[in-house]
């Protein structure tokens, strides 16, 4: 199971109906931080760079916040957040160096392909369970980028290819 949820954090979330439905964040959070909120210039390649950076932050803290809020639309990563949460509240811990990414290609609608390569992981789901380790490595992911109350959010995510 652990296996699958970091599969899904290191790669898809992605959402059933083709067109997201633009929805509050998975998880409740206080007001968002000024880095949640992001520049009215912020290119959707900066947010996805951003988007990259909160997951990391997320993994390695437990802290949930932020990350939600700027993935509200995607069903799945809300999902990986709660997992996140109850990772840590059991004692568990994620370490991950995050994402390099590459290159951001503009596709087209909001959608961009992204390739990244992985930091290796190192994971336990509770003080008790084994520690695992995921290698890490190169990814291609589809995401899709979308305006909510004026800021951008990830609406989709999808691995294309490792």
């Amino acid at each position: 199971m652990l296996v699958c949820l970091l599969a899904l954090l290191l790669g898809a979330c992605a959402e059933d109906d083709p067109e997201p439905k633009i929805a509050g964040p998975a998880t409740p959070s206080a007001s968002p931080s000024e880095s949640t909120i992001g520049s009215a210039q912020e290119t959707p390649e900066e947010f996805i760079r951003r988007w990259a950076e909160a997951e990391r932050v997320m993994l390695n803290t437990g802290e949930t916040e932020e990350y939600a809020a700027i993935t509200g639309p995607c069903k799945s990563c809300g999902m990986l957040a709660k997992d996140i949460t109850d990772y840590y509240a059991a004692g568990g811990y994620v370490r991950w160096d995050g994402y390099t990414v590459r290159r951001i290609k503009p596709i087209k609608d909001g959608y961009y392909e992204v390739s990244v390569v992985g930091a290796p992981t190192d994971y336990r789901t509770s003080s008790s369970a084994k520690v695992q380790h995921l290698t890490g490595g190169k990814s291609v992911y589809r995401v899709r980028v979308v305006q909510r109350e004026g800021q951008h959010v990830l609406a989709d995510l999808v691995e294309l290819a490792q």
